[in-house]
């Protein structure tokens, strides 16, 4: 067991590979003192030769490629995609001891690298001490239940870690629900308990989402609703309302009977939840999808794991990670935050939550029937 936690891989090398390193394994490392001492005058890209050399291998092209040449220059290299670039479970070495260089790195991509269960427990051992890794991506590499547990092991030792994929591994599922629990876990105890409440954005769309609310609730009233729920011809009040909301009555005069017909026709039965309510009313094209909701309740409640009512949107790449089943691009989470202007910094209530999640269906992955592996069309939404 690595430190008394995590199974360390052996093979009758391991005494060999000891000297590639710059520190010993799983050890604490200064990246200045490396950088100022070992590499003195030295550029990143002339670091990684060296480092191959040293652990007798090629330096890969298309990796120098991604490091700053210019002497002395370490902070400019925040994200080393490897995923179009075999590495290989030797190549890996170097890779990992140039790391404890790079001390603005973020993130990490090395999927598809033909990665071996100790290559994850050399990527473990560096990033339990790496000043500022946050994402590391061993997707679609041949590691079992070994590597696991060095990820588990891990995300306890470095709470800064908040997003390892996985996917396409002989990780059991156990292992990686574990994993994901203490990444969670992380993210409750590193943000949440600074935060004194709630930061919600005050955008026109979560301004009206609320007024809505108070509508359906007012509506319950004068139908007498006592499980909260209405007949769904209430929808068509639902879409006056919000067009009242946001200054668009004078729309109403063009909307004929047949419009308003096919409007509540869209509800999956002949009453409506709030859920319902809220998501055919403010997206006005938007089809219900009751399994699409209900996975992201539970994504939802996973991350609210006190129970306070919102989430972190600095945990929003994980909680759609968790959702779509896929890790989505940063890109994608921007086009999430984009929804109500926010910024990581800020949090999310559950109907905002849902409806930020739930009006551009999956960006990424697979779930159920009616997800795709691409980007789905942008609606029309009411609140734009």
């Amino acid at each position: 067991m690595a430190d008394g936690v995590s199974p360390v891989p052996t093979d009758s090398a391991a005494a060999d590979l000891m000297s590639p390193y710059l520190t010993p394994p799983g050890l604490p490392y200064n990246s200045t003192e490396l950088q100022q001492q070992v590499f003195h005058g030295k550029s990143p890209r002339e670091a990684y030769a060296r480092l191959c050399k040293k652990a007798s291998c090629r330096a890969v092209s298309a990796v120098s490629a991604m490091l700053c040449d210019k002497v002395g220059v370490w902070d400019t290299c925040e994200t080393l995609d490897l995923s179009r670039t075999y590495v290989g479970p030797k190549g890996i070495i170097p890779i990992m001891e140039l790391t404890k260089l790079l001390h603005k790195l973020n993130t990490l991509i090395l999927s598809n690298n033909y990665l071996t269960n100790r290559s994850v427990w050399a990527v473990c051992k560096v990033a339990a001490h790496h000043p500022s890794l946050q994402f590391i991506d061993l997707s679609r590499n041949d590691v079992t239940w070994t590597a696991g547990m060095c990820v588990l092991e891990l995300v306890v030792r470095n709470p800064a870690i908040r997003r390892v994929d996985l996917h396409e591994t002989k990780v059991k599922p156990k292992v990686i629900e574990a994993i994901e629990a203490q990444i969670h876990r992380n993210s409750f105890s590193g943000v949440r308990l600074q935060r004194k409440g709630p930061n919600s954005t005050n955008h026109p769309t979560t301004v009206r989402l609320r007024a809505l609310k108070r509508h359906y609730r007012d509506l319950c009233a004068k139908d007498g609703s006592k499980d909260g729920r209405l007949p769904s011809r209430y929808l068509a009040d639902g879409y006056k309302e919000l067009l009242r909301l946001a200054g668009r009555e004078t729309e109403l005069a063009n909307k004929s009977p047949a419009f308003f017909e096919a409007f509540v026709a869209r509800a999956p039965s002949d009453t409506v939840d709030w859920e319902a309510f809220m998501l055919l009313v403010m997206l006005d094209e938007q089809v219900y999808h009751e399994e699409l909701v209900e996975t992201l309740r539970a994504v939802f409640r996973a991350f609210d794991s006190d129970g306070a009512g919102y989430v972190e949107l600095s945990d929003l790449g994980s909680m759609m990670a968790s959702a779509y089943h896929a890790i989505p691009t940063d890109a994608e989470v921007q086009a999430k935050l984009a929804f109500f202007a926010a910024d990581p910094t800020m949090t999310a209530t559950w109907d905002e939550f849902l409806l930020m999640m739930h009006d551009h269906g999956p960006l990424v992955g697979e779930l159920g029937s009616f997800h795709t592996a691409t980007p789905l069309t942008r609606v029309r939404s009411l609140h734009h």
